[in-house]
């Protein structure tokens, strides 16, 4: 870091402080009287980049402020180490606020704000601290001791600060995992008594959950049997009922009941005994069982009945079809509903049917009556024609005088017999035409009367055939005898022969009143003994089904204390669980921590041992860069030097042919000795640092060296690194101020100090003006 321009407003002693163009090579001469500011400027740099000076700390700020006024402000413009210009200005004022910004040279928005992130910034620009900074760059008046060897400057120089800051922190967090540990032990104690105070029995659980499930097991069951014997009773109850009713109900039936009555109840006593069958079998019940098969044994005669008359109905219905085919009508769809077979009509059904027979009949009616009339109209005119003929031949013959005879003469000319000949022969042409047209008049109306014949044949037929029809509709409404009597009527031979074979087989039983009363009294008793058979089992289900259910709750009740049990037993080893858990994970928690306390400690005698090799060459580099210099101050009088750890230094003394301590040599010797320590810990710096081009500040560091020693010193700082290329030199006075490359003259009763760099003959004249 190379200083370009220093600019102060009511700070220490400077009212206005400007120095400006400051060469960035060379050595700036400061001198005066005590009291006339030359600390001031010192400080002035120091509160520009640190924001505190060596005699002022950052919460005294406002003690800066040049007595009796408010405001303060520094301005500092540098080179950092990658080159470019900043510019770092802080305001403050006399109650110790302070705000700070670093800029860019030449442009106006800040690129660090605050004094936290301005003091980042420098440190980042500068490659060093405060700290460093005093113990290294600036040399205050009051203060010409070397650091500790062990300082945080010297720990920074050679690169330990940080790998004692972690093993600072190894340490720390030992101590902390070592308090831990402690309490981790006390709580695992406690948790261990706790366990052993539960004196839990281990195989209790075990024995209880086998007991429950053993209980469950067996309440499950007795549910499991009762539902089923549940289910199988409330079968047979419903069995009993409907063979009861089907039963009772069908033996209702008499010789006036319709076929549809005696299907359905037939149908629903089958029905229910084959539901009561199946129930019985279920459950075991042999016995009722074959009762019921009994009951059913005495129905099949009326389903073998039922059977045969449904042999009838279907040739009932065949003929039912026949007759609707014959009178044009539509099947009914009901019939095959019913079980009725229903036949598709064929062409030659269609020729034979009452309408297609009506029709043919009164068409050829229709073509008779057209001949008759033909004929009758051409006997009518024959016979006209036979009497004009025959008057006109007979008054030729018999009165030809007369104006028809006349008007024949004219109409055919020609001779009187010849004209009497053609009238006889026409008259009796046209006395045979009406003959023959009579005779076959005759003829179409005997054929008229015939096709009136067949019509009203064709009709009574279908009277007839309509009549056979109703009464074939009627019979599903009428009792099953008197259907029978009805078919029998028909004019169907194979129907008035199914059904006379039906009563006499397996109809009998519908028609004979003492044979369906002996039949149906017969189911009566085996349906009510069928029924009582059924109502028993039921009985006996039921009664094993409460049986099971209070077996059932007995063994619920039971587990639900087990269950109470097992839930207090699971709860002290979920209490127990929890402990042992809890301990073993505090064990657990230790034993991280133990092995985390043996890698710190193991890590940290690494760092340890590292940081005393680092020590163990840094030494050894100090001295031999002390010995580098130190004889180019002390005009070669002292060449060795000895610098133990703590960078306390002893002399080799050719007199005494020893190393001797700092207080056995002069004062000036002595400043010396410690400027060369000093040079040696800024090179140390720089090389550790940024390496780019660096300033020093000494305030009066030759405050007990005669002349020879100061221009010595002044000569050997001329050339001390390429590296320090800025000196600040601060004095009471220099011998030959115009050797320097700026000079800086402060006066004691002057509040203003404005310089601009010059070359150094004009310094040179300012400074003998300021001496004169």
């Amino acid at each position: 870091m190379i200083l370009k321009r220093i600019e102060a407003e009511n700070v220490l002693k400077y009212k206005r402080l400007s120095i400006t163009n400051i060469p960035a090579t060379g050595q700036i001469a400061v001198y005066g009287a005590n009291e006339s500011g030359k600390t001031g400027i010192g400080e002035t740099i120091c509160l520009g980049l640190f924001g505190r000076t060596f005699s002022v700390g950052p919460e005294e700020l406002g003690h800066v402020i040049r007595w009796g006024e408010y405001h303060g402000r520094v301005t500092l413009e540098f080179t950092g180490s990658d080159g470019d210009d900043y510019v770092v200005v802080r305001d403050l004022d006399n109650t110790g606020k302070h705000s700070a910004a670093l800029y860019v040279s030449g442009e106006d928005q800040a690129i660090a704000e605050g004094r936290e992130a301005v003091a980042d910034a420098v440190k980042e620009l500068g490659g060093f601290t405060y700290k460093s900074f005093i113990d290294s760059f600036y040399l205050a008046q009051r203060e010409m001791e070397v650091p500790h060897g062990k300082s945080d400057t010297v720990k920074a120089l050679i690169g330990v600060d940080k790998l004692e800051a972690v093993a600072g922190e190894l340490s720390k967090e030992v101590a902390e995992f070592a308090s831990a540990i402690r309490a981790l032990d006390s709580e695992i104690s406690r948790g261990r008594n706790k366990i052993a105070d539960a004196n839990l029995d281990r195989a209790k659980l075990g024995r209880l959950e086998a007991e429950l499930d053993t209980k469950l097991a067996a309440a499950t069951a007795a549910e499991s049997e009762s539902v089923e014997l549940s289910t199988r009773a409330e079968a047979i109850a419903r069995a009993a009922e409907g063979v009861t009713q089907a039963s009772r109900r069908f033996v209702e039936c008499t010789t006036q009941t319709t076929y549809g009555t005696w299907r359905d109840r037939s149908k629903t006593v089958s029905a229910s005994l084959a539901v009561a069958v199946k129930a019985s079998k279920a459950s075991g019940l042999e016995a009722e069982g074959k009762v019921i098969e009994a009951t059913g044994v005495a129905v099949k005669p009326f389903e073998h009945g039922l059977t045969g008359y449904d042999r009838v109905r279907n040739l009932a219905s065949l003929y039912r079809h026949r007759l609707a085919h014959l009178l044009d009508e539509r099947v009914p769809t009901g019939s095959e509903e019913e079980g009725m077979v229903v036949s598709t009509p064929s062409p030659s059904d269609r020729e034979q049917s009452f309408g297609f027979r009506r029709a043919s009949v009164l068409a050829r009616i229709d073509w008779i009556s057209g001949r008759r009339r033909l004929f009758l109209g051409a006997a009518v005119f024959a016979t006209q024609l036979a009497v004009l003929t025959w008057v006109g031949w007979a008054m030729l013959r018999g009165s030809p005088d007369w104006t028809l005879a006349e008007f024949l003469r004219t109409v055919l000319p020609m001779s009187e017999s010849a004209r009497s000949t053609l009238l006889l022969i026409s008259a009796m042409a046209a006395s045979g035409l009406t003959a023959v047209c009579i005779t076959f008049y005759l003829h179409t109306r005997r054929d008229m009367l015939a096709e009136e014949g067949k019509l009203r044949g064709i009709e009574k037929d279908e009277v007839e055939a309509h009549a056979e029809l109703e009464l074939i509709d009627a019979i599903e409404a009428i009792s099953l005898p008197d259907a029978l009597e009805a078919l029998r009527g028909v004019r169907n031979s194979l129907l008035n022969s199914a059904v006379v074979s039906f009563v006499e087989s397996d109809g009998s039983v519908f028609v004979k009143s003492d044979q369906l009363t002996a039949k149906l009294g017969a189911i009566r008793d085996q349906g009510d003994q069928a029924a009582l058979g059924l109502r028993q089992a039921y009985k006996r289900l039921t009664t094993r089904v409460s049986e099971l259910r209070r077996q059932a709750s007995d063994m619920r009740e039971a587990g639900a204390r087990l269950s109470e049990s097992i839930t207090e037993e699971r709860k002290q080893w979920e209490r127990v669980e929890t402990l042992e858990r809890a301990v073993a994970g505090l064990d657990s928690k230790a034993s991280q921590l133990r092995r985390g306390i043996e890698v710190r400690e193991r890590a940290a005698t690494l760092i340890d041992g590292a940081c005393q090799r680092v020590y163990a060459r840094f030494h050894p580099e100090l001295r031999r860069f002390v010995g580098r210099i130190l004889p180019k101050l002390t005009e070669d009088r002292y060449e060795h030097l000895e610098i133990n750890d703590d960078l306390r230094v002893r002399v080799f003394s050719t007199e005494k042919n020893d190393f001797v301590g700092l207080s056995e040599i002069s004062n000036g010797t002595h400043r010396q000795l410690m400027l060369c320590v000093r040079l040696a810990l800024s090179q140390a710096l720089i090389a550790s640092s940024s390496k780019a081009a660096q300033f020093l500040f000494f305030d009066e560091p030759f405050a007990f060296f005669d002349e020879q020693r100061m221009k010595n010193a002044i000569e050997v700082l001329r050339r001390i690194s390429p590296q320090i290329t800025q000196v600040w030199l601060a004095a009471q006075q220099f011998e030959d101020p115009s050797r320097f490359d700026m000079v800086l003259a402060c006066e004691v009763g002057s509040d203003v100090l404005e310089v601009s760099g010059r070359r150094p003959v004009e310094a040179a004249a300012t400074a003998q003006h300021h001496q004169s």
